[in-house]
């Protein structure tokens, strides 16, 4: 009986650490907004991970491929990329963000 305690107790407490570890989510933002026409401002999962840094990761992977894209701008946890040959009456931006998996960039109706 007391060995079906111990072992009941293990199996709770191991259940809350790994619930308590989230998930990262690389999140792909396309942004863009021209004279002619409505603006389009969409957030899209690209890819989850386990950790900060394999989301990071990714990030840089992906980044790695952009090469008709120029980086204007970025922090610890995302870039922002733009054309590299931008268009007259156009704007437009990539953004690449890794966010906690409780977080979502879309705001509460996202979800």
């Amino acid at each position: 009986m007391k060995a079906l305690l111990v072992a009941l107790l293990l199996l709770i407490v191991g259940t809350g650490a790994a619930a308590a570890e989230c998930a990262w989510v690389l999140w792909s933002n396309l942004y863009l907004k021209s004279d002619y026409g409505p603006k389009l401002d969409e957030w899209d999962v690209a890819d989850t991970t386990e950790t900060h840094a394999a989301c990071m990761a990714r990030l840089d992977e992906r980044a790695a491929r952009a090469a008709k894209l120029r980086l204007i701008e970025q922090g610890e946890s995302f870039r922002v990329w733009e054309p590299a040959d931008k268009k007259p009456g156009l704007v437009t931006f990539t953004t690449l963000r890794c966010l906690p998996d409780t977080i979502d960039p879309r705001g509460p109706e996202g979800k």
